[in-house]
């Protein structure tokens, strides 16, 4: 739940920085993301080692058990693709790709919240009250995000 805080503080950094000329505040948004990203191995680590006692085999029969572990790993891995690319050197090498890229922040973020939906047991009500949030993150960002930039 805290990576997925940190996420929808990183996406709402851009809208609140035009809406309110904070241009300083677009500089804390890679460390806000790479925090996000920090959480996300946080929890994987505290899963496989407090849950499954680092036994590695039973992280691989969880995996194929539960699909919410699978959507976990899928979005971990896009993170983890973020996070490598997010030095200036390498978004100077990749160019217009680095923007191709980092916009699979927005797939990521829905992934993370489907994986928390489906992680939790009983109460739905705080799982819905972060999607409401994220849809409207998302709605603010309807322009930019286009189906045919993740092709």
């Amino acid at each position: 739940m805290g990576g997925l805080h940190c996420l929808l503080v990183c996406l709402s950094i851009s809208p609140i920085a035009k809406w309110l000329k904070l241009a300083w505040l677009m500089q804390c948004r890679r460390l806000i993301g790479l925090y996000s990203f920090f959480y996300a191995c946080c929890h994987l680590i505290s899963f496989i080692w407090f849950e499954l006692g680092l036994n590695f085999d039973l992280f691989l029969a969880e995996l194929f058990k539960r699909q919410y572990i699978w959507l976990g790993m899928l979005a971990f891995s896009i993170l983890l693709l973020l996070a490598l690319t997010s030095p200036n050197s390498i978004k100077k090498h990749l160019r217009s790709h680095w923007q191709i890229l980092h916009n699979w922040i927005y797939p990521a973020s829905i992934l993370i919240w489907i994986h928390f939906y489906w992680s939790r047991k009983a109460d739905i009500t705080e799982p819905f009250i972060y999607l409401i949030i994220l849809l409207f993150l998302l709605f603010l960002r309807v322009k930019k995000i286009k189906i045919s930039s993740f092709i």
